[in-house]
């Protein structure tokens, strides 16, 4: 009995452990933003993780972090016209968050990125 549950106590903490790792590796992204239409990449972020990004755009267009509360949009960042960015953004609310990019009515524009949520006192290598 006692195996069984320290067996369960455990499995709970793989679990518990797998939702927070599950950006501890760099997502790197390739996609082609078609005109006029957003791309968004939407991730957790509790008090104190950090968000690392970088990206690159073919031409420049508009770029935001932001999240929701209700019926409100908050942007922690925010670019009107930008080609290619790096930056961190350390939450202090739990928020899910999402990267978003707009597509200008010019055409298609190739973008890459890639972001990692890092914990609390730690830095990507």
């Amino acid at each position: 009995m006692r195996f069984r549950k320290l067996l369960g106590t455990l499995l709970a903490g793989l679990a518990t452990a797998h939702g927070s790792l599950a950006h501890a590796m760099p997502r790197h992204v390739d996609v082609v933003l078609q005109p006029g239409k957003i791309h968004e990449d939407c991730f957790a972020l509790q008090p104190r993780q950090q968000v690392q990004y970088n990206f690159k755009l073919e031409r420049p267009a508009r770029f935001n972090l932001h999240y929701h509360r209700g019926k409100e949009v908050f942007y922690p960042i925010r670019s009107e016209s930008v080609s290619e960015q790096k930056g961190n953004y350390v939450a202090a609310v739990a928020q899910d968050y999402c990267l978003m990019w707009s597509g200008d009515k010019e055409g298609d524009n190739k973008l890459g990125y890639e972001f990692v949520v890092v914990e609390p006192g730690l830095t990507k290598p």
